[in-house]
């Protein structure tokens, strides 16, 4: 989990990890220099499966990110978002599609808001499925969201270090994964995804609607990650 000034919904988002997750499993916390009541928080959960890093790269979601995977030390890796909700079988189902001989599974989910109510009945990826998409459909238009995702230590291993610039972190975890491991996908929603004008994502919400990104912008950050799978896949053949 990457935090930074989550007071507002990370206590409930908190526990319902700690709710799934057994006595050996870790929960690894990267801040990114929070100033509001976030890490008193956590702390108060007085847990010693919680374990909270201070990120010291880059500010932001993409590095605050690889810090907290650079000290995950479990076989498999749940990606969390501070504000999220995970439903009761979020870590089961996943690891039952994970123990069938996937590397990576992603799932679906349900749209809410800041005070919890659903945004829409229908699952947010009835029409995005990322399996049916092609790595350049993907590539264009990214339906592999971290807050989805598990993965296991060898695609882990293989995603770190990150690139620079890249846009997102689960973008260049999940376009590696379409190139070189074996994507599963759970259709049963497993999490409840907020949308708040917060957010930490490169379409954000603004005034009830999302923001629109630049074709520029677009193509010169595809361009870039499509540049550094290449690199990645190479570099990993030698």
């Amino acid at each position: 989990m990457a935090t930074y000034n989550g007071e507002k919904f990370i206590k409930k988002q908190v526990e319902t990890i700690l709710s799934q997750i057994n006595e050996d499993d870790e929960l690894i916390i990267s801040d990114d220099g929070s100033t509001d009541a976030t890490i008193k928080i956590l702390k108060e959960f007085n847990d010693l499966r919680i374990k909270i890093y201070l990120n010291q790269g880059i500010r932001g979601p993409v590095s605050n990110f690889e810090n907290a995977l650079i000290h995950a030390t479990g076989e498999y890796i749940f990606l969390s978002d501070q504000d999220d909700i995970w439903l009761p079988d979020r870590v089961q189902a996943a690891l039952k599609i994970h123990k069938a001989g996937y590397d990576i599974v992603t799932c679906n989910c349900f749209l809410i808001d800041e005070n919890d109510n659903k945004l829409s009945s229908i699952p947010y990826f009835n029409e995005k499925h990322p399996l049916k998409r092609s790595f350049f459909h993907n590539l264009y238009e990214n339906s592999v969201y971290g807050c989805c995702m598990s993965f296991n230590r060898q695609l882990l291993l293989y995603a770190l270090p990150f690139p620079k610039h890249i846009i997102m972190h689960d973008v260049w975890i999940g376009m590696l994964a379409k190139v070189k491991f074996k994507f599963g996908y759970c259709d049963s929603c497993l999490i409840l995804y907020r949308r708040h004008a917060n957010t930490a994502s490169f379409g954000k919400i603004k005034g009830g609607k999302h923001q629109k990104i630049s074709n520029a912008y677009r193509i010169k950050t595809r361009l870039y990650l499509f540049f550094h799978v290449i690199i990645r896949v190479i570099s990993k053949k030698t």
